[in-house]
């Protein structure tokens, strides 16, 4: 279609005796016709990629709600961490934050070691059995090293 119009026009322009009778009608319908055929492809082109960006921005709004309920989940199990270690520092009489490890904890500046406060009574008798039991083995285990 584009070489048949840069014909006519060429020779239009030159004055040929085969495009003297051709109407300028013909030359605005090609016009028309290649005009339209460019904008069919630019929408066609345009579509698709809508298309694209689309199917991409949900995928990534699919990834998006996975990381976020993955991150509501490590954060779930840092707080049952969290409290765990709590509970244990109270336990042992510990600063909770460091159990005494860490020389730049704000809290106790590292000397919150085991036995530091007092232990709670109450996970005391809680874990009473274990320490009875690990009381009760503890001699044999002396013996047996001398």
């Amino acid at each position: 279609m584009n070489e048949q119009l840069v014909q006519l026009l060429n020779q239009q322009m030159a004055g040929n005796q085969q495009t003297a009778g051709t109407p300028p009608m013909d030359l605005s319908a090609m016009m028309m016709q290649m005009l339209k055929e460019k904008q069919n492809k630019a929408s066609a082109s345009t579509e698709q990629s809508d298309t694209d960006t689309s199917s991409r921005l949900k995928r990534m709004a699919a990834d998006l709600r996975k990381f976020k309920r993955i991150v509501q989940s490590q954060r779930a199990q840092l707080e049952v961490a969290s409290e765990f270690i709590h509970q244990f520092a109270d336990l042992i009489g510990a600063c909770q934050e460091c159990l005494g490890q860490v020389p730049e904890c704000k809290r106790c500046g590292g000397t919150g070691g085991p036995g530091t406060h007092m232990p709670d009574p109450q996970l005391l008798e809680w874990i009473r059995p274990a320490l009875d039991r690990a009381a009760e083995t503890a001699p044999a285990a002396e013996q047996s090293q001398h």
